[in-house]
């Protein structure tokens, strides 16, 4: 399954360190497919957003859409250092939108089945 607008990466794969680092409900064969669909810059974001244990002034300085004025003033080096927020919103790989219906259904793929906290039978 491979988008329209382009081939996956064939030399791209997850190394055993970002495997061992990525949630337990999430395949890392299928997160490896999509990532090696998605442009390089975009996979360390989705890395983070998929870690066990994120990281997450590094998830907040690898998401550019976040607005300056939100994340607090920036030094010269370009990363975030102060924040001016008391608290904000913990980013999540399921929170993530993909433009191209086929990445998204990707993305979805990449949770393990047995997720499901709504599913009775998954209890």
């Amino acid at each position: 399954m491979t988008p329209p607008s382009g081939r996956p990466d064939s030399s791209f794969s997850l190394s055993a360190e970002d495997r061992s680092r990525l949630r337990a409900d999430i395949d890392a064969d299928a997160f490896e497919s999509l990532l090696a669909l998605l442009p390089p810059q975009a996979r360390p974001l989705l890395l983070r957003l998929a870690a066990s244990e994120p990281d997450l002034l590094a998830i907040w300085d690898a998401a550019p859409a976040l607005r300056d004025s939100d994340r607090g003033p920036s030094e010269a080096d370009g990363k975030y250092h102060g924040p001016h927020l008391q608290m904000h919103v913990v980013p999540r790989l399921e929170d993530v939108t993909l433009s191209d219906p086929v990445l998204q259904k990707l993305l979805r793929g990449v949770f393990r089945e047995n997720r499901r906290k709504d599913d009775p039978k998954a209890k």
